[in-house]
C-alpha cells in the first residue's frame, strides 16, 4: 500500500485546513476557492485527497524569504491614541468655551432686561402713585420690549449658529 492510500486523521485534515487559510490570507486563494477546498478537506479520506488540495500552493515562506515586502498585520498596526485623545480634548474645550459664551451672553441679556424694566418702572412710578398700579402701568407703552426682544433674537441666532455652525474637526 502506498503512502497516498493511507487514511488521513482529523489532525491531518486540520493541518491542511490551516494551510488553506494561510494561502487565503496571502491572497493565493479566493474565498470561493477556500470554501470549496475546505469542504473537500474535511471530507477527505486519504493523504492523496489532502495532497490534491494543496498541490498547486507553494510552501508558506517566512517574511524573510518572501519576494514581496510584507504588509503590516492588524496586530502590528498601532493606533495613535494620543492624537485621538488630543483631538477629543480640543473638542471638549471648544464645546466648554462655546457653552460659557452662550451662558454669559444670555446672562447679559437677562441683566439688561431687568435693568431696562427697572428704568421703565421707575419712570412710571409717579403715574402709578397718581392713577393706581394697574392704570399707571397699563396706561403707557412698555418701551423696553423692543430692545429686549431685539437683543433676545440676536442672542437666539447666535446660540443656534454656535450649535450648528462650522466645526473644525
Amino acid at each position: 500500500m502506498s503512502e497516498d492510500q493511507i487514511r488521513a486523521s482529523d489532525g491531518d485534515r486540520q493541518r491542511v485546513a490551516d494551510r488553506l487559510r494561510l494561502a487565503t490570507d496571502e491572497g493565493r486563494l479566493t474565498l470561493g476557492e477556500y470554501d470549496e477546498r475546505l469542504d473537500r478537506a474535511f471530507k477527505a479520506q486519504t493523504y492523496a485527497d489532502l495532497d490534491a488540495l494543496i498541490a498547486d500552493l507553494p510552501a508558506p515562506a517566512g517574511e524573510e524569504k518572501s519576494r514581496v515586502a510584507p504588509v503590516e498585520s492588524a496586530k502590528e498596526v498601532r493606533w495613535d491614541w494620543g492624537r485621538d485623545r488630543d483631538r477629543h480634548d480640543r473638542r471638549r474645550d471648544r464645546r466648554s468655551r462655546r457653552k460659557r459664551g452662550i451662558r454669559s451672553g444670555w446672562g447679559g441679556w437677562l441683566g439688561l432686561s431687568v435693568f431696562l424694566t427697572g428704568i421703565w418702572f421707575l419712570s412710571r412710578l409717579s403715574d402709578i402713585r397718581e392713577e393706581g398700579f394697574a392704570e399707571g402701568v397699563a396706561g403707557h407703552g412698555f418701551w423696553p420690549l423692543w430692545p429686549i426682544a431685539g437683543i433676545g433674537l440676536l442672542m437666539l441666532a447666535r446660540t443656534i449658529g454656535s450649535m450648528f455652525g462650522d466645526r473644525e474637526d
